[in-house]
């Protein structure tokens, strides 16, 4: 998560957005509510936008043909197509890389 805040403030400037999804409400074993949410990213310095995801996750899994289990990362052009994807935990010369690859589309 520190390389997706980092992330956050160095391509800003470039028209990208990073946003942390929490898989986290449809199954609370480690957190029951948004509030709860906040209140861990706040602890952690999470300084990027999160957003909390409430809906039916097997169905999210099967439409974005996500792995077992976070982490994974999705880069979408601003047509929501997704253009880029790591699965698995993510250094940041690798998100660089997978950015700057979509970028030059």
């Amino acid at each position: 998560m520190p390389e997706l805040v980092e992330l956050h403030r160095t391509v800003g400037t470039r028209g990208v957005r990073v946003v942390a999804v929490s898989l986290d409400l449809p199954d609370p074993a480690q957190v029951k509510s948004a509030e709860e949410l906040g209140d861990f990213a706040e602890r952690r310095g999470l300084a990027l936008p999160i957003v909390a995801f409430q809906g039916d996750l097997s169905a999210l899994t099967e439409r974005l043909k996500l792995p077992g289990g976070p982490p994974c990362t999705l880069l979408f052009d601003r047509d929501a197509h997704e253009v880029g994807r790591i699965e698995g935990g993510v250094e940041g010369d690798e998100l660089q890389a997978l950015i700057t690859k979509a970028l030059a589309r």
